[in-house]
Parts: C-alpha cells; structure tokens; sequence
C-alpha cells in the first residue's frame, strides 16, 4: 500500500513543476449487509498535526465510527493487513470483506455516474460536479463544484441487497502560492459517498 501511495505522490510532483502536494486516497475494504457501514483503508497528507498518516476508518453514513491511525516502527501493523471481519476493534461493526467485481457488476447494471464541466486541466474546471442516477433516469445525488474544482467518478458499488451504492470520486483543485512558496499547491482528494437507492 505505501508503495502505491508513494508512486502517486512522486508521479503527481514530477508532473507539475513547482507545485506542492496534499490529497488523500482511500480503498473500499468492508461493507455491513444493510449496506449503512461501510471500511475504507487509505492514506492522507493531513494526518493529525498536519502529518502524513496511514489509516483505517470506520463510517455510518457521513459520520466517522471508528479511526485508526498505523503507529510508528518497522514492526507496526499495517492497515492493508487488517481483516474488518475478525478484527477486534472493529467487529461490532459486522462488516463483510468486499466482493469487489460483484458489486461493481451490480452498480454498471443499476446505475450511471457521470462527470459534468469543462476541465482546464486536472485542477481547474469550469462549472461542474457529479451525479449518479437510476438507469431509469431519476438522480439520487447530485453535487455542484464550488469555484473551479474539479470532479472525476472514479467508480461505484452496489451492495448485496441493493439498497445502497458506494461511488468513488475524486475532487481537486489549485490555489496560488505567494511568491517565493512555489507556484501552486495542487489538493486532490479521493473519498467514498454513500448513496441510498
């Protein structure tokens, strides 16, 4: 996992020159039966005191259940090697391992997802946001940018039941540094929302 994260943040400072970083990436590891909790693992440049920190969260709907934050030494343990099912901390949350391609199968069969705004580039668009709806036209969510971020789906999820999606999104955007800071901090966040069918 720290792998992946670190070729993301070299590749993302590599491609903008004179650009500061910060964001976040999460990956989907859990999710209840009734579809309301769900566990995501994932990693964030604004860790407590403004650290980078590797985590494990917990969440019902918006709200944030349980967090856990991998310490610090060569022999922690490590988020990716977490099992949600088993796990002490987190068993009363009755989350099940997810069956990735099964629930992406469920949501291309029930739902569309789509991108809207013209994108300067990666972290400057025009009016926009996102939306998912039912293949039958009505939208369930839709989410206006506020001033010029952008929005990219990233993919979504349906669970078992089919009362609930998960949609990946991810949102950046740039601000201008004063002189002498580097040009422009670049925020790319990647999150999960919870969408009730």
């Amino acid at each position: 996992m720290r792998g992946l994260f670190a070729i993301l943040t070299i590749a993302c400072a590599a491609r903008i020159a004179s650009a500061e970083a910060r964001g976040s990436g999460e990956t989907l590891v859990g999710w209840s039966d009734d579809g309301t909790r769900y566990a995501v693992i994932g990693f964030t440049t604004d860790g407590a005191g403004g650290k980078p920190e590797f985590f494990l969260e917990v969440r019902e709907g918006t709200k944030v259940a349980f967090r856990w934050v991998e310490p610090a030494g060569a022999d922690a343990q490590t988020p990716d090697k977490i099992d949600v099912e088993t796990w002490e901390p987190v068993k009363k949350f009755a989350l099940k391992k997810l069956d990735g391609p099964a629930a992406q199968k469920r949501f291309a069969a029930k739902l569309v997802a789509a991108t809207t705004g013209k994108a300067d580039d990666r972290y400057d668009c025009g009016p926009g946001g996102w939306s998912v709806k039912k293949r039958n036209g009505a939208v369930l969510r839709e989410v206006k940018a506020s001033q010029r971020h952008c929005f990219r789906v990233m993919g979504g999820y349906v669970n078992k039941a089919g009362t609930h999606s998960l949609v990946k999104v991810r949102e950046g955007w740039q601000v201008s540094n004063a002189a002498g800071a580097g040009d422009r901090t670049i925020y790319e966040y990647s999150r999960f929302v919870l969408v009730a069918l």
